[in-house]
């Protein structure tokens, strides 16, 4: 058994060397992709905010999104260009990525983990590629990290200066998202179960986790988070009309980009059958269902593939530790188990490209409606926002924003706003500062070595074209 384990581990780290050549590929697709990625909704707004501050952006005290940034905001104190901070910004999520997946192979030498976080990266991704700035896998790629380092160890033997470290790390694991709380609690029930942690590690790490969470909750506490908390309340709301939902109809849309990820939850679900693992076979099920079943109901009404994409990032977890511990040991031919892998990298790349038109579709739109407005600062009606192709209207200001900044050196504000959807007479009057949709800035607030702002009222108008 203990010579079958040793080949598997070598194998691991020829399949680590497989990883090393899809995220260096990876990393290069989103330096050369940066346009389609940074002029999307979050991505822009993020961007824009880390240009004008020349400082990190923290978006509901999820302090894990300084590490991806950091790239980004270097290169605005030193005053590198638009066009590079961009590059910089897009490469600098896959980089975070990156690096964490070379420790975890090259210093850690836990391959195995490794090949975890490859998966969470690439089994189901396609429309998260070009929305990559959510905070949910930023910390779920921790906690792999976290649970690598303490594989096989005992809380007796964490020194003295390792509990701060472990107590901070934690912290900016269980705050980075609230759907973390689901990764966290699987990967522990998982890795206790495998015995890849000892059970006062565990407990330990849970403890934790159940004390940062609590007293988080009571001394920060946010509309947008308190929402997203209370969405669990169409689950009796919908009762029992579970099935006929709009997230639904999404999720039969996009079922080929999870092809991977369905064949490996059969195969999983078959292989516990055959060894009588019924107990695990249960929770397992449960656990998996119950999550898709809280996130499908409680997000019924919306309509985005990245925003579903991204939440089931949970699944693609506990389906990447099921299919590197237990599943591709158990393919003994070493071609089939390279073959796999170097499946899954080539599919990734396919279904990125393959989305590559449908998100320059915003661009698209974008640049010609610049090209044919004839004002600088446009105001129009929320209403008439053409959001089957823009997906969110309220992060128009922000794409058009940077743009109009990059391809033309002139800055173009295009906002919509629901107050003028019941064409309000006569006309309001919008000047002084730049309307983002989120806030109002001065334009002696705007960092002008970046944007080329008219400092001009807002023209409003009521249809797309005047």
């Amino acid at each position: 058994m203990q010579v079958s384990k040793n080949i598997y581990n070598h194998k691991c780290k020829i399949f680590f060397y497989i990883g090393l050549v899809c995220y260096s590929s990876l990393l290069v697709i989103s330096a050369t992709l940066y346009k389609e990625r940074i002029i999307q909704p979050d991505n822009s707004a993020y961007l824009f905010e880390i240009l004008n501050s020349s400082d990190f952006v923290i978006a509901q005290v999820r302090r894990i999104a300084i590490f991806p940034q950091i790239p980004s905001v270097i290169a605005t104190k030193i005053g590198m260009s638009l066009r590079n901070v961009g590059i910089l910004f897009s490469a600098g999520y896959t980089l975070y990525y990156f690096l964490i997946y070379m420790l975890l192979g090259t210093v850690l030498k836990k391959y195995k983990f490794a090949l975890v976080l490859l998966l969470l990266n690439i089994l189901i991704v396609s429309h998260t590629f070009y929305w990559f700035v959510s905070e949910l896998p930023l910390g779920i790629a921790a906690l792999i990290l976290l649970v690598a380092i303490y594989e096989n160890r005992r809380f007796k033997d964490i020194a003295f200066y390792e509990h701060p470290i472990l107590l901070v790390s934690m912290f900016l694991i269980i705050t980075s998202h609230p759907l973390t709380v689901f990764a966290f609690a699987f990967t522990m029930l998982y890795s206790l179960r495998m015995e890849m942690l000892k059970k006062d590690i565990v407990a330990y790490l849970s403890v934790i986790s159940i004390i940062l969470y609590i007293a988080f909750r009571i001394y920060y506490e946010n509309d947008y988070e308190t929402n997203r908390i209370n969405a669990l309340q169409n689950i009796f709301v919908l009762f029992p009309n579970y099935i006929n939902i709009e997230s639904n109809i999404v999720l039969v849309r996009d079922f080929i980009n999870y092809t991977f990820a369905i064949a490996i939850w059969v195969m999983f679900v078959c292989y516990y059958l055959k060894a009588k693992k019924y107990f695990d076979l249960l929770w397992i099920n449960v656990f998996l269902l119950s999550y898709l079943f809280i996130i499908n109901v409680s997000f019924y009404d919306v309509v985005i593939s990245y925003y579903f994409e991204n939440m089931y990032g949970v699944i693609t977890l506990a389906l990447s530790f099921i299919f590197v511990f237990e599943l591709l040991p158990k393919i003994k031919q070493s071609t089939l188990q390279i073959f796999i892998f170097v499946a899954m990298c080539t599919v990734c790349f396919i279904r990125i490209f393959n989305y590559k038109d449908f998100y320059n579709l915003r661009i698209h739109w974008l640049r010609n409606y610049i090209e044919k407005q004839e004002y600088r600062n446009v105001a129009l009606p929320d209403i008439i926002a053409p959001k089957d192709t823009l997906l969110a209207s309220w992060a128009v200001p922000y794409d058009a924003i940077l743009l109009s900044s990059l391809e033309r050196g002139e800055t173009y504000s295009i906002v919509f706003i629901s107050e003028l959807d019941s064409l309000p007479m006569p006309k309001p009057i919008y000047e002084g500062k730049i309307l983002t949709g989120l806030r109002d800035i001065p334009y002696n607030k705007i960092a002008k070595r970046y944007f080329n702002f008219e400092e001009s009222p807002y023209h409003v108008q009521y249809n797309l074209y005047e």
